[in-house]
């Protein structure tokens, strides 16, 4: 068990986000802080990258610094390169995360008895897992943690980092996981980590029960796809799939960046049909409320992947009271199963996905409102916060 003794010159908890590029999980990151600091515990954030300029945001003070080694260079991820390119500028990143992470940890060591410290994936520094104080991370998908052929193609420098980081967490029982729900927990524990060592707490917490606002949907039903479009996300599904389902007056949303040369996929497949609007831009926060108020369903035709992934956007719609229409594997299946919060259809199926918009235009919207407004009071800030604290086991000394 972890109890936190709170000294004059450090604090309970200290968090940062360690994925550079991840600029949308600093709004998790301040949820994650304000959580632990309602419980009556001394937190602040750390201006990892030096992008922060307040010295308090959210309420949450902020803590600057001044470092020696440049930030890590990772704005090629965005761009597209050859094999080669790929396989040398993997291995620079990796070693200029390693020197300025390196840093990181000698400058927060005794600042804090505890650290969340963002998101677990393949690019993370193995020098944060030598930290001996509880450092939790969050632990997106088991995949990460998981070895396999295919992970050293381009760059097996890259891909033998892999084991490196799982070595380490492993080794060292200070690595703790934040997970989103019993289903990526289990497949957490199949693949080695301990049960003590994670926490389930769900992507997203209602701060304040909205209405559903229903009065601002379109007058005719409108399906949306909304958040950075990439292949995985298999939009010519859903197009295929509107399509056959050919419901009269509706429109289907496109919203969000696409990755790379996937834009070209996406314009083809929508191939000037009118009803089909597509937006291609980064989102801000604003910019998701705006989408999902006029949209009268959220739309999901996410490929299958190795592990369960944890799904922000769909909790994003839910707390915007829209009702999803999700493919039949988890986590899709274990939120509708459990709370009815929207449709299923079977996976691919073009046919079946069809057939779930016309069963969605025909119960509408409102339908569904009860059930998600029971499943919104699972995500009250309140209740959120003191069942957190309980199992990080912290304590105010």
């Amino acid at each position: 068990m972890d109890v936190f003794f709170m000294k004059e010159d450090t604090y309970n908890f200290l968090l940062f986000e360690n994925y550079h590029l991840a600029t949308h999980h600093l709004y998790d990151l301040f949820m994650i802080a304000r959580m632990i600091q309602s419980q009556g515990l001394k937190v602040a954030v750390f201006d990892v990258f030096h992008e922060i300029e307040e010295d308090v945001q959210d309420g949450i003070p902020i803590i600057h610094w001044q470092s020696i080694r440049t930030i890590p260079d990772d704005s090629w991820l965005l761009r597209k390169h050859s094999k080669w390119e790929t396989a040398f500028k993997s291995i620079q990143l990796l070693i200029q995360t390693h020197c300025y992470f390196k840093e990181v940890v000698a400058f927060i060591r005794d600042k804090a008895d505890a650290f969340y410290c963002g998101s677990y994936h393949k690019g993370i520094s193995t020098e944060l897992f030598l930290l001996q104080k509880p450092c939790y991370y969050w632990g997106l998908r088991s995949e990460r943690l998981t070895f396999t052929w295919h992970k050293l193609f381009p760059s097996p420098f890259d891909g033998l980092h892999v084991l490196l980081q799982r070595r380490r967490f492993l080794r060292n029982q200070f690595q703790r996981l934040f997970v989103s729900n019993p289903i990526i927990l289990e497949e957490h524990i199949r693949i080695g980590v301990p049960r003590s060592r994670m926490v389930i707490r769900e992507e997203r917490v209602v701060e304040k029960m909205t209405d559903a606002n229903l009065s601002m949907m379109d007058a005719e039903v409108s399906f949306l796809v909304i958040g950075q479009l990439r292949k995985e996300k298999q939009v010519p599904i859903t197009v295929s799939a509107f399509r056959q389902a050919n419901i009269p007056g509706s429109t289907l949303k496109l919203i969000g960046r696409s990755q790379n040369d996937y834009e070209d996929t996406i314009e083809s497949v929508i191939s000037n049909d009118k009803r089909i609007v597509r937006v291609n831009e980064y989102l801000d926060y604003k910019d998701f409320f705006r989408y999902f108020s006029k949209s009268h369903f959220v739309l999901f035709a996410d490929q299958q992947g190795q592990s369960c992934i944890t799904n922000g956007t769909m909790m994003e719609a839910l707390i915007h009271h829209r009702p999803v229409i999700c493919p039949d594997f988890n986590p899709y299946s274990f939120y509708i199963d459990k709370y009815g919060i929207g449709l299923k259809y079977k996976a691919g199926d073009v046919k079946s996905y069809a057939a779930a918009l016309k069963e969605a235009a025909r119960l509408g919207a409102w339908h569904f409102q009860s059930a998600i407004n029971t499943f919104l009071l699972t995500l009250d800030f309140n209740i959120v916060a003191r069942q957190f604290a309980t199992e990080l086991n912290l304590k105010n000394g």
